[in-house]
């Protein structure tokens, strides 16, 4: 599974439309064969019963001449020798009413022992052979049996030849299937992957003078004039914030020689329009992304609803062909049954996996298109926990995304007295979202370095207090210099790498606090470890702004 989540995208288009398509044909093959010697046993019983019926009538005098102490042997044997022209006949022979035999006929080259005391009008099907008795009667007497065995080589011959047949149809189906889904699944992955490379030169270049080459009027299509006019919107606004900075520092820089004697009333203008630049990165970048999540989802979803579609059918199947198969068992061998039976079973548990696994993901793409469409501000009753655990999963996943090397072992404590929380669930996401990425990110870092001799762990603990919930996010990382702890919470300062982050994470993250009248701060310990505490009050209409 791991090996599918780090496949490219039109990989996995093309083994999910194979899967999808394969699966159905496959189960038709294994049904029609079973079908096929069910049937097939059914006419060669009744065959040979109707010949075990005819050698019965045509000796009906030759065992009643017994009796009378007439000897008819030769033409009881005669009438068997009958059965020479049917290859498939081992042996036969007609018993006496006492269990003794008084004729027989033997295939040549075969040696057989007839049977004692065979149980009269019985048949049984063993692994190669098909036994049958008849009773020989005469006005309501029993003068004897016929008894008639033979060999099941028709019918493994019709299954070798029925299953060549079958393989050379699904071998046939799966390759036009495999070029089908192969050119297919480019009408979905071209364009995802080239507003990918689109992106990622954006990203990689800081150039939003790029624009992605729509070729497209689906929604495809529409996607990428989404994209193209969110970069368009950015580098305006970019502009516009470098002119609006520009003019910014004149005026407080005009405003600091004017007004030199009056500090307080200077330190209440800078910091208004501290906060309202920060407003105004804040509401950019966000408004930006939640254009791009709200494109994406939509276009993901489309393929993962035809997963999903797919999925159940093929669970449907499966059950239709269990209920088959448990009404027809009894005809088959028991290995055979219980080859059978693991085969259904280790496909039912396939497509549960692909079910589940679809309903996962569009769980997903239904949280991003909410985090999308919500209304700023708007708040709602959520589920703490739940919200929590979703984004500890997408930081988990974000970083593997970004390094398959990365690991990390994630402690959950929840408290289930949180319960239901009055709260914007965009905004406190994207808190949760930037300290859980932060925690992996510095793990991952010191993982690098530690020689083997580091086990990454991330703790995530949830606490119901009186009149505030407690959520700790603490990690085993590199720990921050205690000189950068008045910093962290300030726009643009970052300890990571040119590329790697924009500074903006936690000072985001601190004023969504601050809006829900909460608080946050940090423990930690240089190399050792660093701690998260957000305080979110119960009552938040009433509750008394806390950080400062």
């Amino acid at each position: 599974m791991e090996t599918f989540r780090n496949l490219s995208i039109k990989w996995k288009l093309t083994w999910i439309i194979m899967l999808a398509s394969a699966t159905p044909l496959v189960l038709c093959c294994l049904a029609f064969i079973g079908y096929e010697v069910v049937t097939y046993q059914d006419a060669m019983l009744r065959e040979y019963s109707s010949q075990a019926e005819i050698i019965a009538a045509n000796n009906t005098g030759n065992l009643s001449f017994i009796a009378l102490g007439i000897d008819t042997k030769d033409d009881a044997e005669q009438t068997l020798n009958a059965l020479r022209g049917n290859e498939n006949v081992v042996a036969a022979g007609i018993y006496t009413n006492d269990g003794e035999v008084f004729a027989k006929y033997v295939r040549e080259g075969n040696s057989e022992i007839f049977p004692v005391n065979p149980t009269s009008n019985s048949h049984r099907f063993t692994e190669s052979n098909l036994v049958l008795f008849k009773p020989v009667i005469q006005d309501a007497d029993t003068l004897g049996k016929v008894y008639i065995k033979s060999d099941l080589g028709v019918i493994y011959g019709r299954v070798k030849q029925y299953g060549t047949i079958a393989i050379s149809f699904l071998l046939g189906a799966f390759i036009v299937a495999f070029v089908l889904a192969s050119v297919l699944q480019r009408v979905i992955s071209g364009p995802i992957l080239q507003l990918a490379d689109t992106m990622k030169k954006v990203t990689e270049g800081k150039d939003y003078s790029l624009r992605a080459a729509q070729q497209w009027n689906d929604e495809v299509g529409y996607l990428f004039d989404g994209f193209n006019d969110m970069l368009t919107q950015i580098e305006k606004r970019d502009e516009e914030l470098e002119d609006y900075s520009n003019n910014l520092a004149e005026k407080v820089a005009f405003r600091t020689q004017e007004l030199n004697e009056k500090n307080k009333r200077q330190e209440e203008m800078l910091l208004q329009m501290k906060e309202m630049q920060n407003q105004i990165i804040m509401q950019e970048k966000l408004a930006s992304l939640g254009t791009l999540t709200a494109g994406i989802a939509h276009e993901i979803k489309n393929p993962l609803n035809f997963v999903n579609n797919f999925a159940r059918l093929s669970v449907r199947i499966t059950k239709v062909l269990r209920d088959f198969f448990d009404k027809e068992k009894e005809k088959f061998e028991l290995d055979t049954v219980q080859e059978i039976q693991k085969n259904i079973d280790f496909l039912e548990l396939n497509v549960q996996k692909i079910n589940e696994h679809g309903k996962r993901a569009d769980s997903i793409i239904r949280n991003m298109l909410l985090h999308s469409r919500g209304k700023p501000g708007e708040r709602q009753q959520i589920d703490l926990n739940a919200l929590l655990d979703e984004y500890v999963t997408l930081a988990y996943h974000g970083m593997r995304a970004k390094d398959t090397s990365f690991n990390i072992a994630i402690k959950k404590e929840y408290d289930d007295a949180v319960g239901m929380v009055e709260a914007v669930p965009q905004d406190l996401s994207r808190v949760f979202l930037n300290i859980l990425s932060n925690a992996c990110y510095a793990t991952h870092e010191k993982m690098k370095t530690a020689n083997g001799d580091f086990s990454p762990t991330l703790n995530v603990i949830t606490k119901n207090g009186d009149n505030d919930i407690e959520i700790y996010v603490r990690d085993n990382g590199k720990g921050i210099p205690e000189d950068h702890l008045d910093k962290i919470f300030n726009p643009f300062f970052t300890t990571k790498p040119t590329g790697d982050g924009t500074g903006l994470g936690l000072s985001i993250s601190y004023d969504i606090i601050l809006q829900h009248k909460g608080d946050i701060r940090v423990k930690t310990e240089e190399g050792n470890f660093t701690e998260f505490v957000i305080q979110l009050p119960k009552d938040a209409e009433n509750a008394v702004l806390k950080s400062t």
